[in-house]
């Protein structure tokens, strides 16, 4: 797309993990790209209306409905009464080729081109904005390992039971967002500030500090560090529990300039919160049906489900 704000023309960049490296945000193909533009700095109180406007462009390949060898074909235009197209449309990136046609309705031409997901503006009233906050379970343990191993644990049969204690390793990473304005090619020189409480608690099972932090680019990932969490129970699929609710955690980040202080609000948008559940998933080719197969917390699981489609 291409985005307005005020009549200036803005340039995007994007967290999506479907862009490919080296590609800027606004090469990148696909639908599922994320992008953030920074507005700048604007009085949200006044008397005019700050405009919003998005153009969106079709995809470099669109592809095209083409012509069966079939009664199917569509007498007035020749064209296919089924099927995606000729299916050149997931050239640029991944791509819902039915949108809207596939083998029950005849595509659409224009395959639709717009906006799909929801637009949001937020007010940052500081300089930093964290987000895409991500967990990802290490290694976990009946044992209490207080060094990581560099091991995973996923193929390790946890025991089963809803009272089992463990101890995890966790990886902590986030993106930073740095709204540059009056401090526009300045660096920003601080720490991040971490801890992780239960869901249900306040009370805090691990925290730490990451000192030496420069946010200096629009946009960037940053790995915090390795983080032990002791006294975790698991979570289990509800056919391996009898919890009405799994146990959660929840994960908080903060980012505090130098020479910041307690309760300064001058970076209210520098914090992040998601929340997460201790378990593993691992997978495996089944012995006995050949077939593609899951583990979690190293017992093997059964799934089945339906399919819920575009134009149902």
């Amino acid at each position: 797309p291409v985005v307005y704000f005020d009549g200036k023309l803005l340039h995007p960049y994007s967290t999506s993990p479907d862009d490919e490296a080296g590609k800027s945000a606004q090469e990148a193909g696909g639908m599922f790209t994320r992008r953030h533009y920074d507005l700048g700095v604007w009085n949200a109180g006044g008397k005019k209306k700050p405009s919003l406007e998005i153009l969106v462009l079709p995809p470099k390949v669109v592809g095209k409905p083409v012509p069966l060898k079939s009664a199917e074909v569509n007498p007035v235009y020749g064209l296919e009464m089924n099927q995606g197209g000729d299916h050149n449309l997931a050239q640029s990136g991944a791509i819902m080729q039915f949108t809207a046609g596939w083998d029950w309705i005849q595509s659409t031409p224009d395959r639709n081109v717009g906006i799909w997901d929801r637009v949001e503006v937020e007010w940052i009233s500081g300089d930093v904005r964290l987000h895409n906050l991500h967990v990802k379970i290490l290694d976990v343990s009946v044992e209490e390992r207080t060094e990581h191993s560099g091991h995973g644990s996923e193929e390790l049969a946890l025991p089963l039971g809803d009272d089992v204690t463990v101890s995890a390793w966790l990886d902590l990473s986030l993106t930073a967002t740095y709204h540059q304005n009056e401090h526009s090619g300045q660096p920003i020189e601080g720490k991040f500030e971490y801890w992780i409480t239960s869901t249900t608690t306040e009370q805090r099972l691990a925290s730490g500090t990451i000192h030496n932090i420069t946010i200096q680019v629009a946009v960037a990932d940053y790995h915090l560090k390795k983080v032990f969490l002791p006294n975790a129970k698991l979570w289990w699929p509800h056919t391996h529990s009898t919890r009405t609710h799994q146990p959660l955690y929840a994960v908080h980040v903060t980012f505090h300039p130098d020479g910041s202080h307690e309760g300064d609000n001058s970076f209210d948008g520098s914090e992040a919160r998601t929340t997460f559940g201790v378990r593993t998933v691992s997978s495996f080719t089944h012995p006995k049906t050949k077939s593609f197969s899951l583990r979690v917390n190293g017992h093997p699981i059964f799934l089945t489900g339906g399919n819920w489609i575009t134009t149902d």
